[in-house]
């Protein structure tokens, strides 16, 4: 799943952030669209969980606009 998270402040532990989605899919991709600030999530895992490793590490979460943005998935690659 692909996801957006806006509303997390300009002084996020990115590394933090990384560490505790990575601890329920090791195989996620975590990065900052340069362009919104966005949080930018491709992992296996729900809403639910990915709002829970944001708390985790120790971001305020009540603010959040978590999006699950549609599947782009060609199934092509077998992943």
């Amino acid at each position: 799943m692909e996801f957006h998270v806006d509303g997390l402040p300009t002084s996020v532990d990115m590394a933090a952030i990384t560490d505790a989605i990575n601890h329920i899919d090791p195989a996620a991709l975590v990065d900052v669209d340069p362009a919104t600030g966005a949080l930018r999530v491709n992992a296996s895992m729900s809403t639910d969980d990915l709002t829970s490793a944001i708390g985790t590490a120790g971001q305020e979460v009540g603010g959040l606009l978590v999006m699950q943005l549609p599947s782009t998935c060609c199934g092509g690659c077998g992943g």
